[in-house]
């Protein structure tokens, strides 16, 4: 089985929750904890942490996939991996656990979407739900009141929001038109204007062409 996170940093962090279950459970007492490879003597089995090096990912034949915090992935190479890889087995399963995140033109939420509206996935969201029972709800408030409105939705609403500072909603971007033309100016300038719009990783470009005819008419 494979674990799989972000980065380095979140991959140790997958790696002190399960030192913290079998320093919790005597029954986790044959299982022992590598840097990157988890072993359990009793069933000789192994779970392997990986980070979003996707070079070094391909190739696997996994049994189990769990992808931890996809919202933070940079990209989809991590994902085409692993995703691959299930596809090599039918009795291959794919666990999926993320906090909401900031970019609707992401892997994460891809892949959300995908699982929301299929029947052939198991989706379960947190959007709407009661908070946590171990979180009091005076320091939820604090936190409603100190964090930018973001911030709060995607860490205590569990609900996917546009990025702080956003000059384009989600809402704005499903409603725009593509394949279309317009030309609004008279003879004798004929123009044409195109967008190649960009929500991320690159700039935006604006461009309008125009041909003015002189008075013999070309």
């Amino acid at each position: 089985s494979f674990a799989v996170a972000a980065d380095e940093d979140q991959a140790a962090l997958i790696r002190e929750s399960i030192e913290g279950f079998c320093s919790r459970s005597p029954v986790l007492a044959d299982v022992i904890v590598q840097r990157d490879l988890v072993r359990n003597l009793a069933t000789d089995s192994s779970l392997r942490i990986l980070a979003a090096d996707a070079r070094t990912n391909f190739g696997l034949r996994p049994r189990l996939c769990l992808f931890d915090e996809m919202s933070q992935q940079r990209d989809k190479k991590l994902w085409v991996a692993m995703w691959t890889a299930i596809a090599k087995s039918p009795a291959s399963r794919m666990v999926v656990a993320s906090m909401a995140g900031i970019d609707f033109s992401s892997i994460a939420w891809e892949v959300r979407q995908m699982a929301a509206n299929s029947p052939s996935y198991f989706f379960q969201g947190r959007e709407g739900s009661q908070p946590a029972p171990w979180l009091a709800l005076e320091d939820i408030e604090e936190m409603r009141n100190s964090l930018h409105p973001v911030d709060f939705a995607v860490f205590f609403e569990a609900r996917w929001t546009d990025a702080e500072g956003a000059w384009i909603s989600s809402e704005m971007w499903s409603a725009v038109e593509t394949g279309t033309e317009s030309a609004g100016l008279a003879f004798p300038v004929q123009a044409v204007g195109f967008v190649d719009l960009v929500l991320r990783g690159d700039k935006t470009a604006v461009a309008v062409c125009h041909t003015v005819r002189g008075e013999d008419g070309e």
